[in-house]
Formats: structure tokens, sequence, C-alpha cells
């Protein structure tokens, strides 16, 4: 079969010919006249044909934390909470024919109150005008309009929340709110009355890990705020961690050495250790764990195992899904299944998060030179029913027209705010496996 050659103004003519009836002129702007287009003489009203879509170049938007974590309102659980630190009476009397009803004490349980947290309120804003919108709609493939922009700014604003819960948001304004794994949930004389998420590392802590240890700055960065307490500039911690053991988490810290130095773990084995203890502190009935780590930490639990078995034949995989969030796909069965651990005889679906290793732009260290931005992080195994995010306003879209912009009248300002708090009880049933070696 021969194919016949064609003029290249023919092929233009009918490569044009599905735009309509444009078609001559479209060739016309095209060719100029008689003069053909080329590269050295670009005519400067030639339009670039752009694909319709746009990439990301920066890093990859996470919602992990916010969709794991359990939900709850403060229309129905208040704004806080009552817990038994611990078993105050007498235990079992024998009664004899001479014994006493009542012993020496007869008291009842003490309860303590954990009063008044502070929901933070995280806003995004924008604003369009009419002009702009109408400029969107003339382009051959718009990627810039109205719908384009809110769903672009959801996906910024659910990463900024799930930034705050792994303690690596930092807003540019850092007197309004911003904090890291080192720097307490609390307000300054800045800003007066201004509450932030407080991060799932800064909840899962204890006091060993500040002061004498100096894995954090001091004692006091283990304290938990929940927002102001007052107006006056200054604030009072809600949760004193340096002064009871009633606020420590079960935490395996590196032993013998600086901060700096490090320690290689044996995970799997300090994982089982850790988990024992914290059980002992949740209910028996329908345990809920979960593990959190960072993509770096779980390629190292993997790598406990002989990396070959991922190659084997065997069964087929599965992941587990919670809210939303699914694990990575690995083997069903045996302590380790990629997907899931089996702890303490728990089986536990584990989830990452790249935030849980820090990022470049939080600058977020370790308050030690080993493990820097960018390391494998903390592994947290998580009692779901002991931690979660407690909801004031869901996240909500509004709009109306704008008049501050300068041409009122002819835009609209847009946003979207959510208020809550992260909250944790029951403490120790919770674990962490702190400044695992890079």
């Amino acid at each position: 079969m021969v194919h016949e050659s064609i003029p290249f103004d023919k092929f233009l003519q009918g490569y044009y010919r599905g735009f309509g009836p444009r078609v001559d002129t479209d060739l016309a702007e095209i060719m100029k006249e008689d003069t053909r287009y080329n590269y050295t003489a670009t005519p400067t009203y030639f339009n670039a044909a752009y694909s319709a879509k746009v990439s990301l170049e920066s890093l990859t938007r996470s919602t992990t934390l916010y969709k794991l974590l359990r939900k709850t309102s403060y229309a129905s659980e208040g704004d806080s909470f009552h817990y038994i630190s611990t078993d105050a009476h007498t235990g079992l009397l024998p009664i004899l024919t001479a014994g006493a009803i009542f012993g020496a004490d007869t008291s009842i349980p003490s309860i303590t109150d954990v009063d008044f947290i502070v929901p933070a309120v995280h806003t995004l804003q924008w604003e369009d005008t009419l002009v702009a919108r109408e400029l969107s709609k003339i382009q051959a493939a718009p990627v810039t309009d109205a719908e384009f922009i809110r769903q672009y700014m959801t996906e910024v604003f659910t990463n900024n929340l799930d930034q705050a819960l792994a303690g690596v948001y930092l807003d540019p304004d850092a007197a309004t709110y911003g904090h890291g794994v080192d720097t307490p949930a609390s307000y300054t004389a800045a800003a007066p009355g201004v509450a932030t998420i407080e991060c799932i590392d800064r909840m899962l802590t204890t006091k060993s890990e500040g002061g004498t240890a100096t894995y954090v700055s001091a004692d006091t960065d283990g304290d938990i705020f929940w927002g102001p307490t007052n107006k006056t500039g200054t604030d009072t911690a809600r949760i004193d961690r340096s002064g009871s053991t009633a606020w420590d988490c079960q935490i395996r810290l590196p032993t013998g050495g600086s901060a700096a130095a490090g320690e290689a773990y044996n995970i799997l084995d300090e994982l089982d250790d850790l988990m024992a203890t914290a059980l002992t502190y949740a209910p028996s009935d329908g345990r809920n764990y979960i593990g959190l780590c960072s993509p770096k930490a779980l390629n190292k639990i993997q790598n406990e195992i002989d990396p070959k078995q991922r190659f084997l034949e065997g069964p087929a995989d599965v992941t587990q899904t919670i809210n939303g969030v699914s694990t990575r796909p690995g083997v069903e069965g045996g302590k380790v299944s990629v997907s899931s651990l089996t702890i303490c005889g728990v089986k536990m679906p584990f989830f990452t998060s790249p935030y849980l290793q820090g990022t470049a732009a939080s600058s977020w260290l370790w308050k030690n030179a080993k493990h820097t931005t960018g390391g494998p992080g903390n592994i947290y195994l998580i009692n779901m029913d002991g931690l979660e995010f407690r909801t004031l306003i869901p996240i909500t879209y509004e709009t109306w027209p704008s008049h501050t912009e300068v041409q009122p009248g002819l835009g609209n300002r847009h946003v979207l705010y959510t208020a809550g708090q992260l909250i944790v009880r029951n403490w120790a049933s919770h674990a962490k496996l702190a400044f695992i070696a890079s």
C-alpha cells in the first residue's frame, strides 16, 4: 500500500477542521498569510496549548492522620473529662466472729477533672473576582476556574490539619500558631486567646523525655496546655508532666549514650515489650489499636524479616482499611504481615504518614544530631479508644460577596474553617518507640 504525501497546509486544514467555522482564520494566523510558522521567527500571537492537568511539584498532600483519628463532638462530650488516677479502697476484708464490717478506709475513689479544653480554630481564606472567573472561561482547557481553586484549597486545608497533628505545621505568622514536637502548643502575649491543635508526638510522651534526658528541650516541653486558661498573655499547663507520672505513656528511649548517638533497636522485640505494659492499662475486651509511623520506620520493621520473603509465592496480598485509609499491601499471617503486626496477641494495622519523619520546611529536629529532618521518626502504638479529635465545628466551606478588594462587589471571598482539638485519655495505654536509628 502506497501512502501519498500531502502538502503541510492541506494537513493543517484537515487537522483544524474540528474546531468549527474558524478553520480558515486559524489557518491564516498560523500561516501568517504566505509565511509558514517556523521556530526562528515565532509570531507573537501564537498561543501554546497546555494540558488540562496541573501537577504539584512539592510534597504530596496527606490526610492520613486526620482521617484515621476517631471523631467526637463537643456537643456530646463537652469540653472536659474525668479520670481516676489510682484505685483507693481497702480491698477484700475477711469477716470473722469478731471482725469489723468497715475497715479503716471507707473513702470512695478520688476523681480528677480536666476542664475547659479549648478547641483550636483554623481557617484558609481566598478571594476571586468576576473578571478572573470570566477570563478563566476563555481558555481552551480551563484549569483555574472556581471549582478547581476550591478543590485545591480543600486539599491544602486538610493537608495542613495532617501537618498540625504530626507537629510539623508552621504558619508564616508564628505569633498566631504553629509548633513542633519541642514547642508547647500554647499561645503568647502577642496572640492572646489563640489555641493550637496539639500533635500526636507531644501527647504520647513522658516527663522522662525532657529535662535530664534532654530528648526535648525542657521538662515543661512535655506539658499540655489545650488552649488559654486566661487572657493576660500567660498560660498554665493543663497537664504538668514534670510533676506526675499519671500523664506518662509507655516509651522506650535510647540508653547508654547521648541523644546524638541514638540506638539501633531490635524493633519488633521492643514493640512487644512496650505493648505488654500498655495492655495492662487498656480494656481487656475489644482492644482497638493501630500503629502509626513514617514510611522509613515501616521499612525498618520490614527489614527485620528476610527481605526475600516478600517475593516468595504465598497467600494473596491484603490491605486493611480504617476510615478510608488503607495500609500497605502485605501477606496475611505470621507475626509480620507487612500490612499489620500481631503484638501481644493484638492485631494492629500499621499506617504511615510522610510527616511523621518531619519535613524540610518545618525544620523538624529531634533535639539531637542523629535524628534530623527526614529520619525514621518514632513508632506510635495508639489505643483508638483513648485518643480522639474532638470537633466543635466540622470542616465547613462558605462564600460571600467581597467588599474589600480593588473591585468591590465584583468578587467573592471564600473560607474553609474547622474547630477542634486532639485529646488523649488513658495515657498509659499508648506506647512510643522513640529515636529510631537512621
